[in-house]
């Protein structure tokens, strides 16, 4: 089997039609109610993912992540130390 034709049988077996991707800094007050507000949809998780992409230091809010991660099957999340847009301007 090919590497192209093994892709392309993972992805269809998925059927993820949609990914939901959220960078924050740690922001609970901010993402908790977005992430409420996609689950509360009641659309199959097996059609979409959701990724929370975290550059902040807030550990309330990774506390937090990694419990609602356990409680559903598409979401993901990361910690990454990218400064965004903002970071990557050069210095005037």
């Amino acid at each position: 089997m090919t590497l192209e034709k093994c892709n392309s049988q993972k992805i269809s077996e998925k059927k993820i039609m949609l990914s939901l991707c959220i960078p924050t800094n740690g922001v609970k007050e901010w993402v908790l109610p977005v992430l409420q507000s996609i689950y509360s949809q009641n659309v199959s998780e097996d059609l979409y993912e959701v990724i929370v992409m975290d550059n902040g230091d807030n550990v309330d809010f990774k506390k937090s992540m990694t419990q609602i991660v356990g409680q559903h099957t598409n979401l993901k999340y990361y910690e990454t130390e990218a400064k965004g847009f903002l970071g990557q301007r050069p210095e005037a």
